[in-house]
């Protein structure tokens, strides 16, 4: 594919003469066709031959267009597979990036990288802070971390995981996918080709038809579908009596909604969230699993446009909630609660949350444990719950009508501003047009002088970081977790410490001072970066060795776990031998694993027990397939069954715990100190000279300022936004502009006083925007590509 796609013009010269001109007009109509012609004479094609031409027809400028980005896409992940894949005899696969990385020997097979060579000659090499790097950077310090972190085959999942059970979340994975994702949206608009292209363009009336059109049909298939909502509908306060004196404490009412049964709710404390966190964990190691949300015991007020009176409730529940629940006389309204005050709401809010984001997940969403959770000990609710739970709903109903309010409202704002933002973007993507645009900045000290065009950008910057803020801080479930951690890390930062420091201290000397504390090894002992960096690691090690050890006694046979632990840290060449073993055997990887002649090796018993399990598991699979809902699977029936199930878990723990002890070698190499002294030095030292030179420690007080502000106006706006959605909007809006020009005065400082680095920065983000402008040669002809892959399909 990047052979077709890199071919000259000059390659298709000589076979052009052999095939027909393509046309440029639709081909004629045949003479006895039904189908209206059009009457103008510009329009109607000359009657030269009949015969259709498939190219028109196939190679539309749509489809060219999403051709071309897909070919791109498909090259960019094979590369990146290949040289994130340990190359045979320890050859690092950097080597065929060219210099300044150590060529490959003369006998390693060739690996062909074009794309991925490209973009690290003409953007990694010609950045500009690269340009101070040390000459051996590339060759004895970056290659071989890169060479030692690929080479220890960190996976994103288990190698007893099935193909279709990888997890696709893990933060590996998506870093790499939004890589290949932006690095071919990138050479996708800088590769022409010769046909014409057409893209698929939303304005916002398209967007709202869609939304319009996805209720309808969201409407029409609740109809007809299956119906599974999880909701924390109500807050119950329990006061548990005691011989002196009682205690009083708060359970969250959750509701499982299913079709065709009544709805279920259950009461859970705090602790029982944690409680599932760390039972989810052991049953699924190989899932990503995050604590719940931080207690929050904030009272709020209910919504103000209703009132008990226009709330409609009754004591029997409503015909969704018909069923007989266990009585829960143990429950208990405060009789002073006031009804227009929710207590914990923003922890409902936050756990709810939390619970969506486990059913996101089809591993976390099916499990038996998370079932147990929101279906075990089912409750009833009293009048004033049920109150309650209407006061609730109400204000959710509210919240959501705010957001879509806001929304809107900022959408009729962004709509004024289309068309100067697209006269923006035209003027940078102009030759030189982003060294003209900061030039401007350079010389223009305040926000109010910048010309028209300018203005109406920062005004459409404006709105858009005020819509930011308002979702993140306000209107998500997650807003009071996120809010809450902003005050708190607002509180701790040292604002007044970081611009001392700026203001006095010598930029080279702080680099030297900081690399000292950071890197320094006393007596030969960790360093401090080293203990940041592995902190979180050697508690994860803790954890899961304490995991693996209550699987082992589970299990209770050394033999068998440590024939599983050997062959996770077995390597990919052993583990994809014994893989294609199980597949041409059509048996459980594990049965190929245990009864495998390499020691430990199992005794007579030993493997006749493994049998049982083997056919008792498989026995299990085939009854778990014929289940149409995996919410009734309850796991294997029997303690052979089991066994299998037990040692699975067993090789994630490990695999999970040999990521962790290589990537903790990997920090205590003495290369990766190296290469964080150099990567320190590279970056740090010109832009602390320019950050003196700009007096950047009086923007540090400008930024303390704006959290100040910030805090203050989502406290004042949290109860605001339902009535009024413009007021909200235009809170947020006056409070980006009151710090606006505080932040501009940072960007013209920096500019006006960066020593010539930002000019050179400016320069080399041209570069991006020249290749995307002019392409990167001559106009590809995609329909001849197509030509000549299928002519040599067809071995023409």
């Amino acid at each position: 594919m990047s052979a077709s796609l890199s071919m000259s013009t000059t390659d298709i010269v000589p076979t052009q003469s052999a095939r027909p001109r393509r046309p440029t007009r639709p081909a004629p109509l045949p003479p006895d066709s039904d189908i209206p012609r059009a009457s103008s004479p510009e329009t109607e094609p000359q009657q030269q031959t009949s015969e259709p031409q498939p190219s028109n027809e196939i190679l539309t400028p749509l489809r060219t267009h999403y051709l071309k980005k897909s070919l791109i896409q498909l090259e960019f992940e094979r590369e990146l597979d290949d040289i994130m894949t340990s190359a045979p005899n320890n050859v690092s696969t950097f080597s065929y990036l060219g210099p300044p990385f150590n060529p490959p020997p003369q006998e390693a097979p060739p690996i062909d990288l074009p794309f991925l060579r490209f973009m690290f000659r003409q953007f990694v090499l010609t950045f500009p802070f690269m340009a101070s790097a040390p000459s051996n950077f590339y060759s004895d310090k970056l290659q071989p971390f890169l060479g030692a972190l690929f080479s220890r085959n960190l996976t994103a999942t288990s190698v007893f995981d099935d193909s279709n059970e990888g997890n696709s979340s893990t933060t590996s994975v998506n870093v790499i996918a939004r890589i290949e994702r932006n690095l071919s949206l990138f050479l996708g608009a800088a590769t022409k080709v010769a046909e014409p292209e057409e893209v698929v363009r939303l304005q916002q009336s398209d967007l709202d038809h869609l939304e319009a059109l996805a209720k309808k049909r969201e409407a029409r298939n609740l109809k007809h579908r299956d119906i599974f909502e999880v909701n924390i509908t109500s807050v119950r306060t329990v006061i548990d009596k005691g011989r002196v004196r009682s205690r009083v404490h708060e359970e969250f009412i959750i509701r499982t909604r299913r079709s065709n049964q009544p709805d279920w709710f259950v009461s859970r404390r705090y602790g029982d969230f944690r409680t599932l966190a760390n039972e989810l964990r052991k049953a699924h190691p190989q899932e990503d699993v995050s604590p719940p949300p931080a207690k929050d015991r904030t009272v709020v007020n209910a919504p103000s446009s209703t009132s008990p009176m226009n709330i409609a409730f009754s004591l029997n529940p409503s015909p969704s909630w018909d069923g007989d629940y266990p009585d829960a006389s143990q429950s208990y309204q405060n009789p002073n609660s006031n009804p227009s005050r929710l207590a914990r709401e923003k922890n409902r809010l936050t756990l709810r949350a939390y619970i969506h984001s486990l059913l996101s997940s089809p591993t976390i969403a099916s499990s038996p444990v998370l079932k147990s959770f929101l279906l075990s000990g089912p409750t009833t609710l009293s009048k004033e719950e049920l109150e309650d739970a209407q006061w609730r709903e109400e204000a959710d109903r509210m919240r959501e009508e705010g957001r879509k309010k806001f929304a809107r409202e900022i959408a009729s704002r962004v709509e004024n501003l289309r068309g100067a933002v697209k006269d923006m973007k035209g003027d940078i993507m102009g030759q030189d047009g982003l060294t003209h645009v900061f030039s401007i900045i350079k010389e223009t000290q305040n926000v109010r002088d910048l010309p028209p065009n300018f203005r109406a950008v920062l005004e459409w910057a404006r709105i858009s970081l005020a819509s930011t803020v308002f979702q993140q801080l306000v209107a998500s479930d997650n807003s009071s977790q996120t809010f809450a951690s902003l005050k708190r890390l607002h509180g701790l930062m040292p604002y007044f410490m970081m611009k001392a420091a700026l203001k006095i201290s010598n930029p080279i000397g702080m680099i030297r001072s900081m690399l000292d504390l950071f890197l320094a090894q006393p007596f030969g002992g960790k360093s401090l970066a080293q203990r940041m960096f592995t902190g979180s690691l050697f508690e994860e090690v803790k954890e899961l060795e304490d995991e693996i050890e209550a699987v082992r006694s589970k299990v209770d046979d050394p033999v068998m776990c440590e024939k599983i632990k050997r062959f996770v840290e077995a390597p990919t060449e052993i583990q994809d031998a014994f893989k294609a073993d199980a597949a041409l055997e059509n048996q459980n990887i594990l049965t190929i694993v245990l009864r495998s002649g390499e020691e430990p090796v199992l005794s007579r018993a030993q493997l006749h027990r493994v049998a049982k399990a083997s056919r008792a598991h498989a026995m299990y699979l085939k009854h778990r397939e014929t289940l149409d809902d995996s919410d009734d699977d309850d796991g294997p029936q029997d303690d052979d069954a089991w066994l299998y199930e037990d040692l699975k878990v067993l090789g994630h723990l490990c695999s999970r715990l040999k990521d962790r002890e290589q990537l903790i070698a990997l920090v205590f190499e003495g290369f990766t100190s190296e290469l964080l002294k150099d990567i320190i030095t590279i970056f740090y030292s010109p832009l602390a000279q320019v950050y003196r030179a700009a007096s950047i420690a009086d923007s540090i007080g400008d930024l303390q300022n704006f959290v100040t502000d910030l805090i203050k106006t989502v406290e004042q706006c949290e109860d605001l936004t339902q009535e009024d959605p413009s007021r909200t909007v235009q809170a947020f809006v006056d409070l980006i502009q009151r710090h606006e020009q505080s932040f501009y005065s940072f960007v013209h400082k920096v500019h006006s006083k960066g020593e010539g680095l930002f000019d050179s920065l400016m320069r080399w983000i041209e570069l991006f925007l020249t290749f995307m402008r002019e392409g990167l040669g001559q106009p590809i002809s995609l329909e001849f590509c197509c030509l000549t892959w299928a002519l040599k399909e067809l071995k023409f």
